[in-house]
């Protein structure tokens, strides 16, 4: 698998050109892997922006293991989940009438 997604990495690298970001991720018969090029950063960038693209199925799996994992931080005490919920707090209006 590993001599497979670098060989993605370069086909990819020629069509895309060096100063391009992406990421190559492959499953195939209980087999992983992955490769980057460029800047990780923006490569995670471009994958979150796909919750913001309607109907795009990684937008939405990735939306649900998010929210899947906000859940069990908040479910099992930890300083993720003080500050989780800190977080939160900080961005819901109060309800003042």
């Amino acid at each position: 698998m590993k001599q497979k997604t670098e060989e993605l990495l370069k086909k990819a690298q020629e069509i895309m050109g060096d100063e391009s970001d992406f990421l190559i991720i492959a499953h195939k018969e209980g087999q992983c892997g992955a490769v980057a090029h460029g800047d990780s950063d923006t490569v995670a960038q471009a994958i979150f922006s796909c919750m913001h693209q309607p109907g795009n199925p990684i937008g939405q799996t990735l939306y649900r293991i998010i929210k899947l994992n906000v859940m069990n931080m908040l479910r099992n005490p930890s300083i993720y989940a003080k500050d989780m919920l800190d977080s939160i707090d900080l961005i819901i209006p109060d309800n003042e009438q």
